[in-house]
Formats: structure tokens, C-alpha cells, sequence
């Protein structure tokens, strides 16, 4: 069950890093998330735009609701 559960976890930080982190680096993927494009943006600035994202993705995809 262990084993279950930390491949959930890396696949959910992995997720994270692509689609949330890295995934707004793009200007068309920054409007499409309703986000104002910056030109120039600073890695800080990304990693707070993707935090603010994490809540619904990350989190709840590496916590098992189920057991809730």
C-alpha cells in the first residue's frame, strides 16, 4: 500500500512541476489561466502563480479522499 501511495505523490509533484510550475512559463498558457502575460518573468513570480494553483490540483491529488 506504501508503494501505491508514493507513486500517487511523485505523480502528483510531477504534475505540479509540469503543468503548474512549468506550464505557465508560457505566455499563452499565463492568458489562458487568466493570468496577465508577463514578458518577463522571474522564476519567484512563477512559483507564486503556481502555488496559488496547487490547492486544487496537488493537494487534492495527493491526499487519498477516499479516506476522508
Amino acid at each position: 500500500m506504501a508503494a501505491k501511495e508514493n507513486a500517487e505523490k511523485a505523480q502528483a509533484i510531477n504534475q505540479f512541476l509540469v503543468e503548474d510550475l512549468l506550464g505557465l512559463a508560457g505566455a499563452e498558457s499565463q492568458l489562458s489561466a487568466g493570468l496577465l502575460p508577463d514578458p518577463n518573468l522571474k522564476l519567484e513570480t512563477l512559483r507564486e502563480r503556481a502555488l496559488n494553483r496547487v490547492d486544487v490540483g496537488f493537494l487534492a491529488t495527493s491526499i487519498n479522499l477516499k479516506r476522508i
